[in-house]
């Protein structure tokens, strides 16, 4: 109610979901994992669960820090929340008129994880034909050539471009399209700036030339492959 921002430590025992106050985290705030150095998971920290809750991860594992009487490594959720606490801080020197709203939005719209492996199962960067991985997973004009159908029918979160009523026609326009998007839902928590798209059963379309068009357009501003949606 201050608009301030509470960075919570997402806990350390290796549960499904975080630990108060963190699990606060699904009305205000943001609960704050931990990954190592190869942007997996640590095996202590709680995940996000299946509720819907701000959260987002951030390197926890074996964190050079300041400790009584000297500097030493340590590890935890609590080693990671003060990345994000400083992201968050640097953001709001910058643009200290930022509302609380869009503070949110901005830490968890621009969030990501360059690879993420659950058990070996999941791993959110396809390959490209060189070998290597995508730098990232946000999707632009720029990129979207470089994205196959495959990495597209994966579900997808769009960040929706221009002002409230804009939004909401490129919302009703993506609804319209039937046959190519099973389902779009709005996350209510970013007051329409950010959409789910899935089009999972659609992959013998060419989902890519559809999803330019949104794009080249401006009606969606970009792309990224919905960890949340995935890793559940």
């Amino acid at each position: 109610s201050k608009g301030s921002l509470v960075v919570m430590a997402a806990g350390n025992s290796g549960g499904n979901s975080p630990i108060y106050p963190a699990a606060y985290a699904s009305e205000d705030g943001i609960a704050v994992g931990a990954v190592d150095k190869n942007s997996n998971m640590s095996w202590y920290s709680n995940k996000a669960g299946h509720a819907e809750i701000n959260y987002v991860t951030a390197p926890g594992s074996s964190v050079f820090s300041s400790i009584p009487g000297g500097y030493g490594k340590k590890s935890g959720t609590s080693m990671a929340a003060p990345h994000v606490a400083g992201v968050a801080a640097l953001i709001k020197d910058y643009s200290p008129e930022i509302d609380y709203d869009s503070w949110v939005n901005g830490l968890l719209g621009s969030s990501g994880n360059s690879i993420i492996n659950n058990g070996g199962d999941l791993i959110f960067e396809e390959p490209r034909n060189d070998g290597q991985a995508y730098p990232h997973d946000v999707i632009t004009g720029k990129t979207i050539d470089e994205i196959s159908n495959r990495y597209l029918s994966k579900p997808l979160i769009a960040r929706l471009a221009g002002s409230k009523s804009s939004r909401k026609r490129t919302f009703n326009a993506l609804l319209d399209e039937e046959g190519i998007v099973d389902e779009v839902d709005v996350i209510t928590q970013s007051k329409f700036n950010f959409i789910t798209l899935d089009m999972s059963n659609r992959k013998t379309l060419d989902i890519s030339t559809f999803v330019e068009s949104f794009l080249e357009s401006g009606q969606i501003e970009y792309l990224e492959r919905d960890a949340k949606v995935s890793i559940v």
